[in-house]
């Protein structure tokens, strides 16, 4: 009896650890926030051409909205704070990209989001 309760305690145990190990996991680093802002810059300058002003903006906006995605919208549960949050977040980075672009590379990057938005629609 008594090593089937040790059995148990240890499998509880390891379960429990198991589940904050994911939780961090799903976490993303600095570096990795940094990396993933860098390259949405670098796609969208090899799609609309921006001058060097302009990709330090659009890196500085991508950094801010994958570090507040991370923070805050980066759990299982969708529920309506999720929701609210992340529409939030998304109209915030359309506006800033609005003050950095000129009209006809944020056309072009609305079309981009467009697209963007329907890939992962059908995944």
């Amino acid at each position: 009896m008594k090593k089937i309760i040790t059995l148990f305690a240890l499998t509880v145990s390891l379960f429990l650890t198991s589940e904050s190990l994911s939780a961090q996991n799903s976490k993303l680093n600095r570096a990795e926030i940094e990396d993933k802002a860098k390259k949405e810059m670098v796609s969208l300058d090899e799609e609309l051409d921006l001058t060097t002003e302009q990709e330090q903006f659009v890196f500085k906006q991508y950094y801010s909205y994958f570090t507040n995605y991370n923070k805050h919208l980066n759990q299982k549960i969708k529920d309506e704070n999720y929701k609210k949050n992340k529409l939030k977040f998304d109209e915030t980075l359309i506006a800033q990209m609005k003050k950095i672009l000129n009209e006809e590379q944020f056309a072009k990057f609305e079309k981009l989001q467009k697209n963007k938005s329907q890939k992962e629609i059908l995944k």
